[in-house]
């Protein structure tokens, strides 16, 4: 299953925000890159969280172009 990724702490990075993300969209409408990250199990998304740390996911949006999204929670951002 596809999903957008991004750190909370990189805003629009030119670097990928973890291991296996590749760029999906290169400078969309706002100019910012869109990383995407293709999971293909409950198992493999546990792992993230044993390399990454906590993370959020989110239900697909307009915003991330109607795919779930993983958001690495890396830093405080509320």
């Amino acid at each position: 299953m596809k999903f957008r990724v991004h750190r909370t702490s990189e805003f629009n990075s030119e670097e990928p925000p973890c291991e296996g993300a590749y760029l999906d969209v290169k400078g969309d409408e706002w100019n910012s890159n869109k990383w995407a990250l293709e999971v293909d199990s409950l198992e493999a998304l546990v792992k993230l969280t044993d390399v990454e740390g906590q993370i959020v996911v989110s239900p697909p949006s307009d915003y991330t172009d109607n795919y779930p999204e993983i958001e690495i929670y890396d830093t405080y951002r509320e």
